[in-house]
């Protein structure tokens, strides 16, 4: 196994969404039917165990279909409400739900999180910096994730199969706990965070001041959730279900397996036929939601309404504040990813003019963007690794295919 980076899974999501449009041309998808019967012909030699896609334009679903298996051992056929995580895609969850929050009167954006949390964050290389919410929301406030670390907040639920070589893996070579015990939210984060916790180190910090310098960060996107949790005195995942899950009726929508849900949930898969344990982590808010391309569209679909101001699910200063573009031109913060053009609330903006976010896990693969102008964008989930497998280009070139098809079909609807 490759060293583990979600980062890395991430980036290389970011790499299909700049693609050019015109990357495949051989036929004209101009029809649902089109694009239907390109994806059953990629089906023949598939790689991905299973995938879904949805097309959206403006308030209308153009295009939702699923392909492949959800479980390869029992022939279960990937459904488009076949349940599976989402990755970093859960963060822009984070960012409407602050927007929320900060409707409701709970703090802004300029509201510095040590007035918010009961314990103190200092970054020891610059002790006088102020970390505000912004800060996080942006990936600027010199909080930085060791990926070592991280994956202490990682465990196999109990009860998994974890004689397969890619469970001892997790195990032995990534340190991944087992039975299911995962430190609780705050208790990892105030390790993490503070001098003589168990995860405190110097180099959990930039040495920048906080909104000068980007660094992408999971850990401090499960910070702003808990700021939630500690303003509103409920969990990070009732307030989404409340505020969130139920409003747009996304009633499979969870952040945690139960037997309900794990009947209706996509194997995750190492390689074709070889999966993954499922899992759990402590820093559930930053990539840890489980949901279908259903239920994933009708959120989808209620953010470019958002963008419009033809939506009542937040305020429409609430949405503008969200997906504004927060890093003024000729301003952008230090070490500002390339692949990217700007950042809204847990928002990317992409260099191809792209809106949205991409997640990337143990066997998860996701994208959910749209371009602002046209309001046309996609969602694609795949319950498949590409980044970690010692040989990851061929799956990559599949997957590059059906994001070219998709945009293909974008360009003609």
């Amino acid at each position: 196994m490759k060293k583990l980076s979600r980062f890395c899974i991430v980036f290389l999501s970011l790499c299909l969404l700049n693609c050019s449009k015109n990357t495949i041309s051989e036929s004209t998808l101009s029809t649902a039917e089109d694009l239907d019967l390109s994806f059953k012909a990629l089906s023949q030699d598939m790689l991905f165990a299973g995938f879904a896609v949805t097309v959206v334009k403006k308030d209308k679903i153009l295009f939702q279909s699923a392909y492949g298996q959800a479980d390869m051992a029992k022939n279960v056929p990937y459904t488009n409400q076949t349940l599976q995580p989402i990755g970093s895609i859960s963060k822009t969850f984070v960012g409407v739900v602050l927007m929320k929050a900060i409707e409701q009167g709970h703090f802004t954006l300029e509201t510095p999180i040590n007035d918010i949390l009961p314990f103190k964050i200092t970054n020891p290389n610059v002790p006088n910096s102020i970390i505000r919410i912004k800060h996080l929301a942006t990936h600027t406030s010199g909080i930085v994730d060791d990926e070592n670390v991280y994956l202490n907040n990682y465990s196999i639920l109990a009860g998994e199969n974890t004689s397969r070589p890619i469970a001892q893996r997790m195990i032995k070579e990534l340190k991944v706990g087992q039975n299911g015990n995962v430190w609780s939210l705050p208790d990892f984060l105030k390790a993490y965070f503070t001098v003589g916790g168990q995860f405190y180190q110097k180099t959990n910090f930039l040495s920048a001041d906080a909104g000068t310098t980007y660094s992408y960060s999971n850990i401090g996107a499960a910070l702003a959730a808990y700021l939630i949790e500690v303003k509103t005195g409920k969990s990070y995942a009732d307030y989404c279900t409340e505020n969130i899950f139920k409003p747009l009726g996304m009633n499979q929508t969870t952040f945690t397996i139960t037997p309900d849900s794990r009947s209706k949930m996509a194997m995750l898969y190492f390689e074709r036929n070889n999966p993954f344990p499922f899992y759990k982590m402590a820093t559930y808010p930053d990539g840890g939601l489980i949901t279908s391309n259903e239920d994933l569209s009708k959120y989808f679909v209620e953010m470019m309404k958002g963008l419009s101001g033809e939506s009542t699910f937040l305020k429409k200063e609430s949405f503008d504040v969200l997906f504004k573009k927060q890093f003024e031109v000729g301003k952008m913060p230090a070490q500002f990813d390339g692949k990217e053009d700007n950042s809204g609330i847990f928002w990317f903006y992409f260099k191809n003019g792209r809106l949205g976010h991409t997640g990337g896990d143990f066997g998860v693969t996701t994208i959910m963007a749209f371009y602002p102008d046209t309001k046309t964008g996609f969602i694609f989930l795949t319950n498949t690794e590409t980044e970690l497998i010692d040989n990851a280009d061929p799956i990559k070139k599949q997957l590059n295919v059906i994001t070219s098809n998709i945009k293909e079909f974008e360009s003609h609807n």
